[in-house]
């Protein structure tokens, strides 16, 4: 048996950044360790290989993130060389009077992206015609904030059409 930490630091040497990243960004989401105990684990392992590719997926971690899709979605960002994507940036609703938070946001080029699953679709009322009904609505309000919204589904974040459209609207912006 190993630690969360030495387990978390061996994933990252060893596996894919969209695996390693949705780990260690739930480990901190979950607050089960912190980036000081996980920097800590490597000097405990006798095996120093593919420090690398460990380092720059804890320097990808973000313990904002609250799902995997959206850790996947955060390296495909990386991977495809968008920059400035916030994660869980938070709009005040005054009329409302309750906050909307999106999942990620690039403020400059007024761009939000959203990472669809199906669960969301399942909270608060459990009735899916109601959600996508509070959702439509909730994007329109983003959209007349002035903000392009660009929803990602699971199956497009391994697709890079979606990566490409992202990098093309920021460097439109730019």
């Amino acid at each position: 048996m190993t630690t969360l930490e030495r387990t978390l630091i061996d994933v990252a040497r060893h596996y894919n950044l969209d695996i390693s990243v949705a780990m260690l960004d739930s480990a901190f989401h979950r607050k089960l360790t912190s980036m000081e105990t996980i920097l800590a684990a490597p000097d405990q392992c006798t095996k120093k290989r593919n420090t690398k590719k460990m380092r720059l997926a804890l320097d990808l971690t973000d313990a904002r993130r609250e799902s995997p899709a959206e850790s996947i979605a955060a390296v495909r960002f990386f991977q495809y060389g968008i920059t400035g994507m916030e994660p869980q940036v938070v709009f005040r609703h005054e009329s409302l009077s309750r906050d909307i938070r999106v999942d990620f946001c690039h403020r400059s080029a007024r761009l939000i992206v959203e990472v669809d699953g199906i669960g969301k679709l399942y909270l608060n009322s459990g009735v899916p015609r109601e959600e996508l009904e509070k959702e439509r609505r909730r994007e329109q309000w983003l959209r007349d904030l002035g903000y392009l919204v660009i929803r990602i589904s699971w199956k497009e974040l391994f697709q890079e059409r979606r990566f490409i459209e992202i990098r093309r609207e920021l460097m439109r912006i730019a």
